[in-house]
């Protein structure tokens, strides 16, 4: 099924989604051929942008009830990091609130990039996609409704929104998406924005508790930058090439594609966390080269082959280069 992981905490949410919509997610999840672990650093950010398409066109095509989209923004909610929702519905103001658009991209996908700025009485929130695939319209509407949800959530009395923009076309009857953003709706516009109106943004909410607004903020960022360091691109190519030795010798291009991944996306995405993939892969035939020339008896030139090398001295002057010494050196140091 390729590199693609949801986790317990977002199939949940998947599932909720699902059933509000009239159909079973586990056998959605299995036509988009998508695999589901029970793993804490594998959130809905390990999807591929191909994924995700493969995701929205089944579940869109077994809906029943509603338009799955924004039912699924509606129902999203942050199980995995509770502290989020202690952070927003603690809020002193919604200007406050908005600062937990700076973790979307971290929480829901990476490729996710939301801007905000003030125009006259308008404050604006701008959501675009960075990646090398197309992404599907209905990522953009759920992830514009699961903002509009929060935002309601903090100011329930005081509801900002003005307007909705979508770069695409309607999916589904326009009246689907005036129903429930309750504002006018307007597509194919120059950017995905949400248009709010800037007065209310310093108004002092009802729930304000600065004091555990703070702790949350403080305790939400720290478990991003674990999850972060857990859940990255370089962690998951070190565990895919560890697991794979027919792999240690593959080309950019084969190991993408198990990751679900365009080259080019991998290449990236490694590069913003300050990787390239050569680097990778010679650091894990490092490090197995290590383990296989100290724990067994492997002749050097085997070895070698067992790494994707196609020769001893191929092999060797690799070892040499990263260890400053020779693979029988390194193996039998002088005493």
């Amino acid at each position: 099924m390729g590199g693609d992981f949801l986790n317990f905490y977002v199939m949940s949410t998947l599932s909720k989604a699902g059933a509000r919509c009239g159909f079973n997610m586990q056998d959605a999840v299995n036509r988009a051929q998508i695999n589901v672990e029970v793993l804490d650093n594998s959130h809905l950010s390990n999807l591929s942008l191909g994924a995700l398409r493969r995701l929205f066109e089944v579940c869109e095509a077994a809906t029943e009830t509603a338009y799955f989209p924004l039912v699924l923004g509606d129902t999203y909610g942050f199980d995995a990091i509770p502290e989020v929702d202690t952070f927003i519905s603690t809020c002193a103001t919604l200007r406050v609130g908005m600062m937990a658009l700076d973790w979307m991209p971290h929480i829901v996908h990476p490729a996710l990039r939301i801007t905000t700025r003030e125009e006259g009485s308008a404050f604006n929130v701008t959501l675009g996609v960075e990646g090398d695939e197309p992404v599907h319209p209905g990522v953009v509407e759920a992830a514009l409704t699961c903002i509009v949800k929060f935002a309601r959530m903090i100011s329930p009395r005081e509801d900002p929104l003005r307007e909705v923009w979508f770069q695409h076309g309607p999916q589904v009857d326009p009246r689907v998406y005036g129903s429930y953003f309750g504002v006018p709706v307007r597509f194919n516009q120059s950017e995905n924005r949400l248009i709010n109106d800037a007065k209310g943004l310093d108004r002092p909410l009802k729930g304000g508790f600065p004091a555990l607004n703070a702790k949350a903020q403080l305790m939400v960022e720290q478990r991003l930058k674990k999850l972060s360091e857990q859940g990255s691109l370089t962690t998951r190519l070190e565990q895919l090439l560890s697991l794979r030795g027919d792999l240690l010798g593959a080309k950019v291009d084969e190991v993408a594609a198990l990751l679900d991944l365009h080259p080019r996306t991998l290449q990236r995405r490694l590069r913003e966390e300050g990787e390239g993939f050569a680097e990778v892969q010679a650091r894990v035939r490092h490090e197995r080269a290590r383990k296989l020339l100290q724990e067994t008896d492997l002749d050097i030139e085997a070895i070698g082959v067992k790494l994707g090398f196609q020769d001893r001295h191929s092999f060797t002057r690799a070892f040499t280069r990263w260890a400053g010494v020779s693979p029988a050196q390194f193996r039998r140091p002088p005493v």
